[in-house]
């Protein structure tokens, strides 16, 4: 029985990390795509109005 047990406790954490794997991995692809969305967005503006906004002007 305790080979059993331990047959079982392999499988249900070798299905774990599997689990865990394809959710790290979905989770890389999605980083991916949100940088790569990001990488076009044109900071230099709002880079300017942050300091703007922390010498007590107003952005304009």
């Amino acid at each position: 029985m305790a080979d059993n047990t331990i047959d079982t406790l392999d499988i249900q954490i070798s299905s774990s990390t599997e689990k865990a794997v394809r959710a790290l991995t979905n989770l890389s692809n999605k980083l991916t795509e949100v940088n790569s969305a990001l990488s076009g967005v044109n900071t230099n503006g709002l880079r300017s109005c942050v300091k703007l906004q922390l010498n007590g002007k107003d952005c304009k």
